[in-house]
């Protein structure tokens, strides 16, 4: 601000001698600033302020300074109007650069007061200013705009906006800054700090150093960046290097407290991260006295609500969390959750309102009081696991509440799925902390509230975007938003996943900061609007962000007499299960930790889809097979079916890496020697099994959707090893071309398609037909999808798995169908079957399960679907779908015609090939989501049975374990 008064003097001093007055009070307000004579400078802005002969851009400047001085003198009233004066004279008179220079100092207002979401709102405006009719109008200022709203989103643990936002901001900074100024250094610590916070340890020290690096070669003084070295001291203390860490530290303290004594600003910080270090070390004295001491100087100088006292706090509780000092652990969290209220707190006090606060509170940064009821309420359950005391177990349990109706609110104010999913990974440690609380609380009043709340914190660990996804699909229906209005909404979501997947495939530098760039327009159009839509529209929006708890009695309305419901929770030293029937619920706690069951889901899996492990084996793989197969019956299954008998249909819901197995397959009976793998005891022998993502999924308000009641089949080609063909044309990227390339013919998928074709009414597509366009054009009016051809699994981003059309050089689309690209279409199909590899299995991310292809259909508004979890045989593919069809024709639901299927497989692939019976052949299969049968059209001139294609009994003896034909990619 400073040299804009120095240049305005002078100017009003050039204007002549009626201006001489205010080019001396504008020097005379600068001399008093650089005094910090704050009254002075109050009083000389105000007297100024009076003259009417002052430009508009003058008082801008002036109100801009008066502002910063009342708010250091703490007159914050006076501040807010001063900063809303200035903006308002700025925007009217179209000074953009007065306006955005504004903007940001009213944010900074807000920051320094702890009011996190009103510091966005402006940072937000300054940023759009700045690209108003999609020119940069000044790219200092907007550097510095982009700068404050990244380090904003950051403190929010916005993660995903925030790097995309320091990106564009360092790159544009770097070209508009002097790299050796305050606000750029600045810029590079807060940037290496989101890494920081990601624990992104080693990335982060690069920013580090390049401050640090400045400063000890005297390229720039000390100054304030001694909070920069402890970051540094962070980083090294996290990777172990805890002698660099301590002597860091140490001399940042020395540097403080010579400087400015215990009120320096960095100094209870840097104490706290002491305390951090000498934990790390097993100095747990030590560690107790430097957080206890870093506490009583933040309170001493630190603004309660200042993000560096929510700091010293949240590190302090999680030490007294890891030392087991619950009585420390509560009052600390409630006191670090109290300072985050912005809001008057209730006389009767904080935990008889605890719930209603976490829903209505204004908070100056959420994300940290979220983290301080989670342990506060973890403080309460040990507290009453010590001595019994019920106020203890009931203070938990309103608090666990409370942490739900948080998190709710949080996730809803992110934009991005990556900062959602971000948060949905401390969603495991929540729902296993309420079901322990509401188990215990139901044990020992027998209130059946208590139980559904356990149910409730089960259910928030599941597929949580998903739920959100199809919640806002029926807000669509409901929430009488106009049609433009929802078209409006679609198109912005679907700019910013195309706008993401740009960033994430971006191959150079240029490219790189290009595609940031176009990310970061997208997320603040899709921002605008959400605030638009909540200020317009508040009954669509209430619909879509509504928290829509599972009622028990609801879910077993929906279940089948027959069926029995099986939801899985895997915590980290036990796992849950709830059992559901139309009757009963009952709770189980299984002894199995996740690191167990993840140690043997590895090993079943190998056992199952490693066809060249299998291969290697020969008839010896039964052994290691029947083994774990039995093992996971006992551990998982077993306890349940004995609770609830006599049930021939099962729901399975499974969580973590269980979503990576086919429950099917687990043996009833002990291993046994001498037997074949058609003779085995599958689970499949006896029930019919489908899965669900969530039990909240059967209370899916599904419409009866108008459609043709046909297939659309589509069976692509790939013409590997034919001589002349072009496979890959020139119009496709390297990467594209390289793994079209790889594509292996899929010869029975053809016969499979054509086997429908000549059975049931619809339109099916082969070779050049077989491409994306025409699945695009076509899906939307079929009451089934059949695809059989190659699947594409990207593990590290879920969003570019893909399935493989035909290639035929369209310009608009590439013939690879992208998980993002199929969640943004608008599917009216009852079934979709996905005949290609790996379409249901995927990464698992904590509170949305496992990101597959399959997920992808759902998001799409598909309710069934039947997919594979592993490398699919190409014959056998064939024929167990020829039957699948074939019993679904017989009236059976989807999940009983596909047993059905996979048994006659068995039974006759054990007569050509015994090895052809073993599970990798037809397990993989699995049928998710509702299983109620389906009405398609046959073709009336069909005959059923239909007979085996491609030779009936000798496709199976011609089944090989050493080269099998697999729906997948070639591995290169």
């Amino acid at each position: 601000m400073k040299h804009f008064l120095i240049v305005l003097a002078c100017f009003y001093t050039s204007l002549g001698f009626a201006q001489v007055d205010i080019a001396t009070e504008l020097a005379q307000i600068e001399l008093m600033s650089e005094e910090d004579d704050n009254l002075a400078v109050i009083n000389l802005c105000k007297e100024l302020l009076k003259k009417t002969a002052i430009h508009d851009s003058t008082r801008v400047d002036v109100l801009n300074t008066l502002a910063i001085q009342q708010d250091i003198v703490g007159d914050y009233d006076a501040a807010q109007k001063s900063y809303e004066q200035a903006i308002r004279i700025s925007k009217k008179a179209g000074l953009n650069t007065r306006a955005v220079e504004a903007l940001i100092n009213y944010g900074l207002y807000y920051e320094m007061l702890g009011v996190m979401e009103m510091s966005i709102k402006y940072y937000k405006e300054a940023v759009e200013i700045c690209t108003q009719n999609n020119k940069t109008i000044d790219k200092y200022w907007y550097a510095n705009a982009l700068h404050c709203l990244a380090t904003a989103s950051e403190i929010q643990h916005r993660y995903d906006e925030a790097e995309s936002l320091y990106k564009e901001a360092l790159n544009m900074a770097t070209a508009n800054m002097d790299n050796k100024s305050e606000e750029y250094l600045v810029l590079v610590n807060n940037f290496g700090m989101l890494y920081f916070f990601t624990n992104r340890y080693k990335e982060a020290i690069p920013f580090f150093l390049k401050v640090t690096t400045m400063v000890e070669d005297n390229v720039v003084p000390m100054g304030e960046h001694t909070g920069t070295f402890c970051n540094l001291a962070d980083c090294y203390a996290h990777l172990g290097q805890h002698k660099e860490a301590e002597d860091i530290y140490l001399r940042m303290c020395k540097l403080d407290l010579a400087r400015e004594g215990e009120s320096a600003g960095n100094y209870p910080v840097t104490i706290s991260r002491l305390g951090d270090l000498y934990y790390l070390q097993g100095r747990l004295a030590e560690a107790k006295e430097m957080h206890l001491k870093a506490i009583a100087l933040a309170e001493k100088h630190i603004e309660p609500q200042f993000i560096d006292f929510f700091y010293i706090l949240e590190q302090a509780y999680l030490f007294f969390e890891k030392t087991e000092d619950w009585a420390q652990v509560r009052a600390i969290g409630l006191k670090c959750f109290e300072n985050n209220c912005m809001d008057e707190l209730p006389s009767s006090g904080t935990l008889k309102n605890i719930e209603s606060l976490a829903q209505t509170q204004t908070f100056a940064t959420m994300p940290y009081a979220l983290k301080a009821l989670q342990s506060t309420a973890f403080g309460y359950w040990k507290g009453y696991q010590s001595s019994g005391n019920m106020e203890m177990l009931e203070n938990a349990y309103h608090i666990q509440e409370a942490i739900l109706l948080l998190l709710n609110r949080l996730k809803n104010s992110f934009a991005t799925e990556l900062d959602k999913l971000e948060l949905l990974t401390t969603t495991q440690r929540i729902s296993e902390q309420g079901i322990q609380i509401a188990q215990a609380l139901y044990k020992k009043t027998g209130d059946n509230k208590y139980r559904e709340a356990a149910f409730r914190f089960i259910e928030n660990n599941k597929y949580v975007l998903l739920q959100d996804a199809l919640q806002a699909r029926e807000a669509q229906r409901f929430g009488n938003a106009p049609a433009e209005i929802v078209v409006e909404e679609a198109a912005l979501e679907q700019a910013l996943t195309i706008a993401k997947t740009k960033k994430i495939q971006a191959i150079d530098e240029e490219s790189r900061l290009k595609a940031v760039e176009g990310y970061n327009k997208a997320l603040q159009a899709v921002n605008k609007f959400q605030e638009r839509l909540q200020q317009k529209y508040p009954d669509y929006h209430q619909f879509k962000y509504a928290v829509e708890n599972p009622k028990i009695a609801d879910l077993q309305a929906k279940l089948p007499k027959d069926a029995l419901l099986m939801e899985y929770f895997v915590g980290n030293d036990n796992t849950y299960l709830y059992l559901m029937d139309t009757e009963d619920v009952i709770a189980l706690q299984l002894p199995l930790s996740k690191e167990k069951i993840e140690e043997k889901v590895h090993l079943f899996r190998k056992e199952l889809s490693d066809y060249g492990h299998i291969a290697q084996a020969g008839p010896n793989s039964i052994d290691a097979y029947q083994e774990l197969a039995h093992w996971f019956y006992q551990e998982l299954m077993a306890p349940a079916l004995e609770k609830m008998p006599n049930k021939k249909r099962l729901i399975i819901i499974p969580d973590g890496l269980l979503g990576h197995l086919p429950f099917e397959a687990f043996l009833t009976s002990k291993p046994e020697a001498k037997k074949e793998f058609k003779d085995l005891d599958y689970v499949l022998k006896t029930y019919s099994i489908s899965y669900l993502y969530a039990a909240n999924l059967l209370n899916n308000k599904q419409t009866e959707n108008k459609t043709n009641h046909k297939i659309l089949g589509m069976a692509a080609s790939y013409d590997a090893g034919k001589a002349g063909v072009e496979r890959a044309p020139a119009n496709r990227s390297g990467e594209l071309r390289s793994i079209r390339n790889s594509l292996q013919p899929l010869p029975a998928a053809i016969e499979e398609v054509k086997l429908l074709e000549s059975n049931f009414a619809g339109t099916y597509l082969y070779g050049e037909s077989a491409n994306e366009a025409n699945f695009k054009k076509n899906a939307p009016d079929y009451a089934v999808l059949h695809l059989a051809m190659h699947g594409l699994l990207n593990e590290k981003h879920p969003i570019l798995s893909s399935l493989a059309f035909t290639e035929n050089g369209d310009a608009v689309e590439n013939n690879f169908l992208q998980a993002f690209e199929i969640s943004q279409m608008k599917l009216k199909a009852q079934l979709v079957v996905l005949s290609a590899c790996e379409t249901g299995y995927g990464k698992f991310q904590q509170g949305e399960g496992v990101m597959s292809l399959a997920r992808s259909f759902m998001y799409a508004g598909v309710p069934s679907l039947v997919v594979s979890m592993w490398q699919v045989n190409d014959a056998s593919t064939s024929l167990i779908m020829q039957d699948f069809y074939q019993n679904l024709a017989k009236g059976m639901d989807k999940a009983e015609a596909l047993r059905q299927a996979k048994l006659s497989y068995i039974e006759k692939a054990s007569l050509g090939n015994p090895m052809a019976a073993h599970p990798a052949f037809w397990a993989a299969f699995v049928q998710l989501g509702d299983s109620q049968p389906i009405i398609v059209k046959a073709d009336t001139t069909a005959s059923l049975p239909w007979p085996w294609i491609g030779g009936g009994l000798a496709a199976l003896a011609a089944i090989g374990l050493g080269a099998v034909a697999l729906r997948k990619r070639k591995e290169a």
